[in-house]
């Protein structure tokens, strides 16, 4: 396993993406390399630009009906909240095409979704930062995703001097086979790592 002090390979995915680039930046000096996947790092979209500013609105939409569903209190709401929220990342009729069964599951995690919300908008850090993160990058996204993902992937990418970008022409932001490809990308740039987990 790892020692306190080693270094590591560090991957984060949608919002595990927006957290990993902030510990990236928090213990540069322990991370060997940084893969992110689609981050939805959208608070690097406020206030820079006008285009910018219209992808924010468009989360923040989003966020908004999550929040509100939550709010309200009820299964219906709930079901109403995360139907827009997996119909965003999916595309239109993704949610009914889903089993009542998997639906309801999925409307069980409405409280923790409006949260990650709640911790992406509040978070201070700016592209700037970013490009301060000295480690090897790779930034993946789909080509047919929601703008926003896309935007984020081009700006962590444009001007960062150990960054690399992949795109894959899909929209696939929760696809089982997009991440598996994602990793397979990772894995011939940076190389495969070995990781111990003491099994």
């Amino acid at each position: 396993g790892l020692a306190v002090d080693d270094a590591f390979d560090l991957v984060g995915h949608s919002f595990g993406g927006a957290l990993a680039l902030r510990l990236a930046r928090d213990m540069t000096e322990r991370v060997r390399t940084l893969t992110l996947i689609e981050p939805a790092a959208f608070f690097l979209l406020k206030g820079i630009g006008v285009v910018e500013d219209m992808l924010f609105s468009q989360v923040a939409k989003v966020a908004l009906a999550v929040q509100a569903g939550v709010a309200m209190g009820t299964e219906q709401s709930r079901q109403a909240a995360m139907a827009c929220f997996v119909d965003y990342w999916n595309g239109p009729g993704k949610w009914d095409s889903l089993p009542p069964q998997l639906r309801q599951s999925v409307a069980g995690q409405a409280d923790v979704i409006g949260l990650d919300f709640c911790a992406l908008f509040a978070e201070t850090m700016r592209i700037a930062d970013c490009r301060d993160i000295a480690v090897p990058t790779l930034v993946i996204n789909g080509l047919h995703s929601p703008l926003p993902v896309q935007r984020i992937a081009v700006m962590l990418f444009t001007g960062h001097d150990h960054a690399d970008q992949q795109q894959q022409n899909e929209n696939a932001h929760g696809s089982a086979r997009f991440l598996f490809e994602s990793f397979v990308e990772r894995d011939e740039i940076f190389g495969r790592v070995q990781v111990d987990c003491g099994v």
